[in-house]
């Protein structure tokens, strides 16, 4: 069947009727002490499965400035963690020392790259050692140039950074790898601090004080009415981005540090109480939904924020330090890495050594059975809703809200578990 992973984050960001995610109970700091120890900080990480559809197992990738995991496996800027096992591993020699790794990302032939600030400013993975993307990299003057961010689109990367050629060809900050070769852009900004790319393969750059969209091989105009740096940006599907930074408003729109774009205008993205800020990320889970890492307010020290419901609301909490990069696993977990030491549930707390992982335990899992929120458990009703909305039809009764396809919550929709998962909650199985 297919994945539509943008479906939910499209629904909950637009003025239509949407589908409701349901839980029957919170998500829970998952115990087993993740040792990351690492010496430096992880500054990106992504799931990234060997031999794609293969027997082997998605390896957690972690990238940074990190020399150790584990507490004991030497590494260089970027390292493995096999979630079956609990192991740490290195890959290859790594990074020459001085260079860090700013982003890590999978392309759609399934090739790792990663980015940052060594003389290609890219390279792959061949599955023994780390390999430069092209012959060449970015330079600054007769130095070597900084990349200080990458986006990919099927085989295709962008990068931004300090640099004003790459292998020769003039590229003032920014630049992009078409599967053969590296091309600049037409009137490329400065001072760019991140970039996405939209559901169309459009780029779309977060830059000191505005931010703006590629297409027709130059940049639009850019956003005005930005009192302060934006710092983060991220694609939402087709033509929809949202920005995270230090402003409190948007093209003449208040919007207290974060915003999103429809196509056409700017609206605020709220925050569902008072005095939280974001310390960490954006992730975008395969099902839609929008996590960040934040701090303050009912997080009290630091956790994570889901965008819902048209605003920013507490998803966990009990982190004791901050969080620095996140990646969602094929079961739709979410891997956290960060300075904490400990992860607190309600039922306790458990060590997490800068990783962690934030999952459903048992039938917690899986969504309540009442799939149309009518009230009534064990309903025939549910189930022609559930076929009905698994069909691309509407929610039944045409009054009901109904729950979204993910019944299992392991991050795909449109899923044929979901409906194996469906039907053994309904005759009282398990998860």
């Amino acid at each position: 069947m297919p994945v539509r992973p943008m479906h939910l984050a499209i629904c909950a960001l637009s003025a239509l009727p949407c589908i409701a995610r349901a839980q029957s109970c919170p998500p829970e700091w998952l115990p087993g002490a993740h040792n990351l120890g690492y010496f430096g900080d992880v500054l990106s990480m992504t799931m990234w499965d060997p031999d794609a559809a293969g027997p082997q197992q998605p390896l957690l990738i972690f990238a940074g400035t990190i020399t150790q995991a584990g507490g004991n496996v030497t590494v260089n800027r970027v390292a493995n963690f096999n979630p079956q096992t609990g192991q740490f591993a290195r890959m290859g020699v790594g990074i020459s020392p001085g260079g860090n790794v700013v982003d890590v990302a999978v392309l759609a032939d399934n090739s790792l790259v990663i980015a940052g600030n060594f003389p290609s400013g890219v390279k792959r993975w061949d599955g023994t050692e780390w390999v430069a993307l092209s012959p060449g990299g970015p330079t600054l003057g007769t130095g070597v140039g900084v990349v200080t961010a990458m986006a990919v689109s099927g085989n295709h990367v962008c990068a931004v950074g300090y640099f004003n050629a790459w292998n020769g060809v003039p590229a003032a900050g920014l630049a992009r790898w078409d599967g053969t070769a590296w091309l600049a852009f037409g009137s490329a900004p400065s001072d760019v601090y991140d970039i996405a790319i939209d559901g169309q393969g459009r780029e779309v750059t977060a830059e000191r004080n505005f931010a703006r969209r590629f297409g027709s091989n130059a940049f639009t105009a850019p956003v005005t009415g930005l009192n302060q740096t934006v710092n983060r940006i991220w694609s939402l599907g087709a033509d929809r981005v949202a920005v995270t930074g230090q402003f409190s408003s948007i093209a003449s729109v208040a919007a207290n540090r974060a915003a999103w774009f429809n196509g056409s205008t700017w609206s605020a993205m709220a925050f569902s109480s008072p005095n939280i800020t974001f310390t960490g990320p954006v992730v975008v889970a395969p099902n839609g939904e929008v996590y960040a890492g934040g701090s303050g307010g009912v997080l009290n020290q630091h956790g994570i924020l889901r965008f819902r419901n048209s605003q920013w609301e507490p998803f966990a909490t009990g982190l004791n330090g901050a969080v620095s990069a996140m990646a969602v696993a094929p079961n739709g977990d979410l891997f956290v890495a960060g300075s904490f030491t400990q992860a607190a549930n309600a039922s306790g707390t458990l060590p997490a050594n800068k990783l962690a992982r934030l999952g459903y335990v048992g039938n917690c899992r899986c969504d309540p059975i009442d799939f149309n929120n009518d009230g009534s458990l064990f309903d025939p009703t549910d189930v022609d809703a559930f076929f009905s909305v698994f069909s691309e039809g509407p929610c039944i009764p045409a009054n009901a809200t109904c729950n979204d396809l993910d019944f299992n919550n392991d991050g795909s929709l449109f899923d044929p578990q979901d409906v194996d998962a469906f039907f053994s909650v309904f005759s009282e199985g398990p998860c």
